[in-house]
């Protein structure tokens, strides 16, 4: 089976390659920096195809009668970003692809969202019926469940065989958006209380998840969450961090208030001159929100079971760390 990845120079993207490629997948990637993806990549197991989303033009030869397309690629955690340039990378470049796909008679198209499309409406845990509920103020959030809603329109539409992945936070070796949070650990300072709630992924187990989803028939038109268990508190997070870090769990506290003021102006400040913010609410939430979710229908439809605890997880990420000198 040939797979062609999008996205592939990203945390989850490179991850999903690369596990492909060992497993003996035909595998082609999808990159805007071929220097890039070498460094991430396995050059001597895939193709290297380069091209953009956003330019409908690189498309067309990158896409064959058959492929099973994983589409990773859009644009994230990018604070002075407009609410176009989201929608240029998530919607339009999603759509791009769409239909490059449909020219091609693809076998099914794989595409990431986020569970951030529908939290903000209910309670915990969330499943795949949640109603669609992005952050007014949220502009990846907003984008992405746009462009899940497109991607499901095309298969009501027009039989498009596509199928929707909402993965939790994902973390794992090779992750660098949470280096911050074990260096805060380290240093014995901390944000909030650390009551929320959080469900994670480890990365082996999302890839595993997405596997599933490339073999798994009749699956065209669902949506599934990807999570990993146990759920547990943001405590239970920095008390494991602490011990594989061999040091005492943070006694300093800092209150959420401040920081939310503080962090409000530095993004006032930075916009206008196209800087990217040293601080900014966005990051707040993982100290404040909580969430977590239902895995049954993936457990009972893709047969997909975490195999990595949680605690394990943190373990061999903090290992990662430590062996590339992050911490």
């Amino acid at each position: 089976m040939q797979v062609l990845v999008t996205g592939a120079t990203g945390f989850i993207g490179s991850n999903v390659a690369n596990s492909l490629a060992r497993k003996g997948y035909k595998v082609k990637v999808l990159v805007r920096s071929i220097e890039k993806a070498s460094r991430l990549l396995d050059s001597s197991k895939m193709i290297f195809l380069k091209g953009d989303i956003t330019d409908s033009s690189t498309l067309d030869k990158t896409i064959e009668r058959g492929d099973v397309v994983i589409h990773l690629a859009g644009r994230y955690n990018e604070p002075s970003a407009s609410y176009t340039m989201y929608s240029q990378t998530n919607v339009v470049g999603t759509e791009n692809l769409i239909q490059a796909c449909m020219l091609k008679a693809i076998e099914r198209f794989i595409h990431c969202s986020t569970i951030g499309v529908a939290i903000n409406a209910g309670s915990p845990p969330f499943d795949e019926s949640s109603p669609y509920s992005p952050a007014a103020d949220d502009f990846y959030e907003q984008t992405k469940a746009e462009g899940e809603r497109l991607v499901l329109r095309y298969f009501r539409n027009e039989g498009f065989p596509a199928v929707v992945i909402r993965p939790v936070q994902p973390f794992g070796p090779g992750d660098m958006k949470k280096v911050k949070f074990y260096q805060m650990v380290k240093k014995g300072v901390m944000v909030g209380n650390g009551k929320v709630k959080k469900h994670l992924i480890y990365i082996d187990d999302l890839v595993a998840g997405i596997e599933l989803a490339i073999e798994k028939k009749g699956i065209e038109g669902e949506i599934f969450i990807l999570g990993g268990k146990p759920v547990i508190s943001l405590n239970d997070m920095i008390e494991w961090a602490a011990k594989e870090l061999n040091v005492r769990v943070p006694r300093l506290r800092v209150p959420v208030t401040p920081l939310r003021i503080l962090s409000g102006a530095v993004e006032k400040v930075c916009k206008p001159l196209n800087l990217s913010p040293p601080l900014y609410r966005s990051r707040l939430e993982f100290f404040t929100k909580s969430y977590f979710f239902s895995g049954q229908k993936a457990e009972t439809i893709l047969g997909f079971e975490p195999q990595v605890h949680i605690r394990e997880g943190i373990a061999r990420t903090v290992k990662w760390y430590r062996e590339n000198n992050l911490l």
